[in-house]
């Protein structure tokens, strides 16, 4: 009984150390770049039965289901902005990196992963002199599966 517990063990502890995780690399987007350059005559930002909807002037949605945090202005630099087509070429280079991860769990035909899936978005909205707000949002019109 002793060696089936210990054999049980051993191979538990493997698994655990073989196996490969994969992880969602945490980006923040600031949405004031995108009120600047709109040519669209549309909200950018609206509230919707509790959710706030971002729209980056037609290039995506955002939407906010979960509680924001207003920080101090001078935090700020604290927080890398990345760009839409930074965002694009992050994605590409995350399925490169793990195709192999994604194989070993799933087998050849592992399901989609999208920008849900991929990153932990935040979106960062400078409210005025002092103050700004990070918005955790998920991506629109995409599988929110995570």
């Amino acid at each position: 009984m002793r060696n089936i517990v210990i054999n049980f063990l051993v191979l538990l502890f493997s698994f655990f150390c073989y196996a490969q995780k994969i992880e969602r690399k945490k980006i923040y987007i600031k949405f004031n770049d995108f009120n600047l350059d709109c040519k669209y005559d549309f909200e950018l930002k609206r509230i919707m039965n509790k959710k706030i909807m971002f729209n980056l002037c037609g290039k995506a949605i955002l939407y906010c289901e979960k509680k924001s945090d207003t920080i101090n202005i001078s935090k700020l630099k604290n927080y890398k902005t990345v760009s839409l087509e930074e965002i694009e070429k992050m994605e590409k280079k995350w399925r490169i990196d793990n195709k192999k991860a994604l194989m070993k769990k799933w087998g050849k035909l592992y399901p989609p992963y999208d920008k849900n899936s991929i990153f932990e978005t935040s979106l960062i909205e400078i409210i005025n002199e002092q103050q700004f707000v990070i918005y955790p949002v998920i991506w629109g019109g995409l599988n929110v599966a995570r």
